[in-house]
C-alpha cells in the first residue's frame, strides 16, 4: 500500500529515506500513524543526531523514548537528550550521575511528548560526556492531527 500523496489533507512521506529497520528517519506505519527506531549507538563524549528529518505535510501529535543506559554512565558524568527543530533547541536535559547509580533532582524522564508543526526540521540528538561511552537508543511514535 503506498503512502498517501500528501495533497488534500494526506499525511505523505516528506522526509522520509528509511521505510523500514533502523535510522535516523521516521516511517509513514498506515492511516495516521508514523515511527522510527535509531537502533542502538554508543556516543562517546559528545552529540549524536538519533532522528533527523522533516515532517511531514500535516501536524503530528508525537512521543520521543530515548534509552540511555545509565549503569555505564561514571559518577559526575551526564547523560541526556537535546531536541532541535527547525534549527533552534527546544528541549535540552542533561542528568548528571552520582554516585551508586543515582541521578541529582531524581531519576529524570526518558519521555518527551510535543505536537509538531508540518514541514518543521526535527533533529534529536542524545548527549553525554562520559569518556567511556554510553549506549542511547531512541524511539519515535507520531499520530497525525487531522
Amino acid at each position: 500500500m503506498a503512502a498517501p500523496s500528501g495533497g488534500g489533507g494526506g499525511g505523505g512521506p516528506v522526509g522520509i529515506a528509511n521505510p523500514v529497520g533502523t535510522g535516523s528517519s521516521i516511517s509513514w506505519l498506515g492511516g495516521k500513524y508514523w515511527g522510527g527506531w535509531s537502533g542502538e549507538i554508543t556516543i562517546t563524549n559528545t552529540e549524536q543526531a538519533m532522528f533527523d528529518f522533516t515532517s511531514p505535510t500535516i501536524p503530528l501529535n508525537c512521543l520521543f523514548s530515548f534509552y540511555p543506559d545509565y549503569s555505564e554512565l561514571g559518577s559526575g558524568n551526564k547523560a541526556g537528550f537535546i531536541l532541535e527543530i527547525d534549527g533552534e533547541v527546544i528541549l535540552k536535559s542533561l542528568n548528571e550521575a552520582e554516585a551508586g547509580g543515582r541521578f541529582t533532582g531524581g531519576v529524570p524522564s526518558n519521555d518527551i511528548r510535543l505536537v509538531i508543526a508540518p514541514y518543521s526540521r526535527v533533529v534529536f540528538k542524545c548527549s553525554t560526556n562520559d569518556g567511556d561511552g554510553i549506549g542511547f537508543s531512541c524511539a519515535f511514535r507520531g499520530k497525525e492531527i487531522r
